[in-house]
């Protein structure tokens, strides 16, 4: 018995077309620590040298598209220098304020969702608004 890898998963055949398309992972993350320096080369060597000098901005992919890249990071140097200064944050990617992600535990979630289920019980619609008050 041959050990093959089987790219795409098995299952029912395709009617039409190729069926699932695997995956490319064509953007790639860049830490603060990267940004940071990326945008410190910048004003001492102009956007050709810094796009040619760091070999992750340097791909075969367009090379407007990181010109904007670096431009964007110029413009937010204060929070990239906040984030980079740190050596908790320095190797993150991407920066979300602490609210914005919060989960509730698992007997606030209950208590929504009977709370939810006692307005659907008599026809009330919820919407988002009142969800949001409840929750907090």
């Amino acid at each position: 018995m041959s050990q093959e890898k089987v790219a795409k998963p098995t299952g029912r055949r395709c009617v039409s077309g190729e069926g699932r398309q695997e995956k490319i992972h064509t953007r790639q993350p860049y830490d603060y620590a990267f940004k940071l320096n990326v945008i410190i080369y910048y004003p001492t060597a102009g956007i050709s040298d810094t796009l040619s000098r760091f070999p992750s901005t340097a791909g075969d992919g367009p090379k407007v598209s990181k010109r904007k890249l670096v431009l964007k990071w110029k413009q937010q140097r204060a929070q990239i220098e906040h984030h980079a200064g740190t050596a908790v944050t320095s190797g993150h990617q991407f920066s979300r304020d602490r609210s914005l992600a919060t989960t509730l535990p698992q007997y606030a979630e209950t208590s929504i969702v009977k709370w939810i289920n006692e307005f659907h019980r008599d026809s009330v619609p919820v919407s988002s608004a009142m969800l949001k008050t409840r929750a907090f």
